[in-house]
């Protein structure tokens, strides 16, 4: 039996609607370290013999709540961009609808900015001045944690979410969505501080104090080897780094990426810490799947209330598993990029998106500009 008790709240009616989900299904995120946070639907299939649909309309901000015993671990707001509606002929079945209702990030890339003004600044700066514009949609706030590059003044003329991931490709961090209501913009001085203070790890096995996955997979390879990096900042020249070993031993792999670095030097820094940080082929990302039916309930309510958005976000965890073959266990510092969720009354079902903490590492050797002692700072 499920141990999650899915909801909707709906913040216009001020009401909690129990018992009407049939089915729902959405992701969080993103997949992998060089995605875009693009924004997402959910949608959610609910009972409609009574008209229950009538309690939600166009640009209610309704929160998917999932309760385990009296507290609440999950709780995600969205908007609704769409309702669809099967009736069964006659009104003698079960009717249904379906409503979609797009993040907070799937939001902000439908707000076009008004010509509104980023000053120049860190990008955390930058971040934390966009919800005080004049076309910033109500309801989302922003927030930044310990941001270190610099980002060229800007006029804001399409979206906000555009606007946004140029700063996250420029930072090199992570965006979380608070109760999604709040975008936190994370930089990478602050990714290890998203440790909670007790980890629930993914392991083989489930226990009370470790979640184990039902299904597993390690990615090597693809779209996150990148040996050689091409960075475009708005109004400047491109900068290219390139990890020459690597290059020498498995070919070239490159990426291209605008960003709005604020000088060339930056830009170049940003370069050479893409081409060295993924260089090597060996280092993998994961994907967890399992169901809340299998797992203990209180690591799962520990697991959900860290890493699925809402308040403080700690999206650090432990992967454990065996290689094929192998004698022993394997375990890495890994960090949620994303999930999928799909609910039914009799179970929900999670797959974790995870990158090896390794991506996020400050100190790169054998680079010209970052790792160097004896200088303010490393990094860019």
């Amino acid at each position: 039996m499920t141990k999650i008790i899915w909801q909707i709240y709906n913040s216009r009616t001020a009401t909690y609607y129990q018992n009407i989900i049939l089915s729902a299904s959405y992701q969080y995120g993103r997949q992998g370290y060089l995605d875009n946070y693009a924004g997402q639907s959910i949608s959610i299939t609910i009972k409609n013999q009574a008209n229950e649909s009538a309690n939600f309309q166009l640009n209610d901000r309704i929160s998917l709540v999932g309760a385990i015993g009296i507290y609440q671990p999950y709780n995600q707001s969205f908007w609704v961009t769409a309702i669809d509606y099967q009736d069964y002929p006659g009104n003698t079945g079960v009717s249904t609808a379906i409503i979609t209702a797009g993040d907070a990030m799937q939001r902000l890339g439908r707000v076009l900015g008004k010509s509104d003004t980023l000053s120049a600044g860190t990008t955390g700066a930058q971040v934390e001045s966009m919800d005080t514009k004049s076309s910033w949609p109500p309801d989302i706030t922003t927030y930044s944690y310990v941001t270190s590059s610099q980002a060229s003044a800007a006029t804001v003329t399409q979206s906000w979410n555009n606007q946004i991931n140029l700063l996250q490709t420029t930072e090199k961090g992570v965006i979380s969505y608070a109760n999604g209501l709040q975008i936190q913009f994370i930089g990478r001085g602050y990714i290890t501080s998203l440790r909670p203070t007790v980890v629930t790890p993914l392991t083989q096995n489930v226990a009370p104090t470790a979640i184990g996955y039902q299904t597993f997979n390690r990615l090597g390879y693809g779209s996150t080897f990148v040996n050689n990096a091409e960075i475009t900042p708005a109004g400047l020249g491109t900068s290219t780094g390139t990890n020459t070993a690597s290059v020498t031993l498995y070919g070239q792999n490159g990426i291209t990426q605008s960003t709005v670095d604020a000088d060339a030097t930056q830009a170049q820094g940003n370069a050479d810490w893409t081409a060295r940080a993924l260089s090597d082929p060996t280092v993998l990302r994961f994907e967890c799947g399992f169901s809340d039916v299998s797992q203990n309930e209180d690591a799962l309510f520990n697991f959900l209330a860290n890493v699925t958005g809402f308040g403080s976000v700690k999206q650090v965890t432990d992967l454990t598993y065996r290689v094929p073959g192998a004698g022993s266990d394997t375990t890495v510092e890994v960090i949620v990029e994303g999930w999928s969720l799909n609910i039914t009354p009799e179970q929900a079902n999670y797959i974790f998106y995870l990158s090896p903490l390794t991506y996020y590492q400050f100190f790169t050797l054998d680079s010209s500009t970052l790792g160097i002692l004896d200088t303010s700072r490393l990094g860019w």
